[in-house]
């Protein structure tokens, strides 16, 4: 069940070339806590040109990094637009999601 959706602006980091980047914060709610997915959609040859192949390091609005990476390895091949994921981050409740996720609280 998705409870909150939220938007923020980062930068994107590819072997040292940084951009600056919209991302998007999806929340389930699981049992008693929180699950939070960050995601960036990008085009499959502005990452090729920045060197992307399959990982890269979203810095987001808090300054905390994280390990973004495509389903595959990104070639000339593969789709036109390109999702980026996250693992998810379990929060244990809503107050600790928050905390972690101030983006959430728009």
């Amino acid at each position: 069940m998705h409870l909150e959706q939220a938007d923020g602006t980062g930068t994107l980091d590819i072997g040292g070339k940084r951009s600056d980047t919209p991302y998007h914060l999806t929340t389930r709610q699981d049992g008693d806590g929180f699950r939070v997915e960050i995601t960036v959609s990008a085009p499959r040859d502005w990452l090729l040109q920045r060197g992307f192949s399959q990982q890269a390091t979203l810095h987001r609005e808090n300054g905390e990094a994280v390990t973004l990476q495509a389903e595959k390895r990104l070639d000339t091949d593969g789709p036109i637009s390109v999702v980026l994921t996250s693992s998810e981050a379990i929060c244990g409740s809503k107050d600790e999601m928050l905390g972690k996720f101030p983006e959430l609280k728009n």
